[in-house]
């Protein structure tokens, strides 16, 4: 799960995205930003 690239529900009284992210943590195998996954397939890309 890219945590930069979420999207949340916007409700009164905020919150919606780190609830969004608390969700994710607890069902992702791994939570990174963007930067980072660019990085890791551009990693996976060069040693095929």
């Amino acid at each position: 799960m890219v945590k930069d690239a979420t999207a949340a529900a916007r409700v009164s009284g905020g919150g919606g995205h780190e609830a969004a992210l608390v969700n994710f943590r607890y069902i992702a195998r791994a939570v990174w930003t963007t930067k980072e996954r660019v990085a890791a397939n551009q990693t996976a890309m060069v040693s095929r």
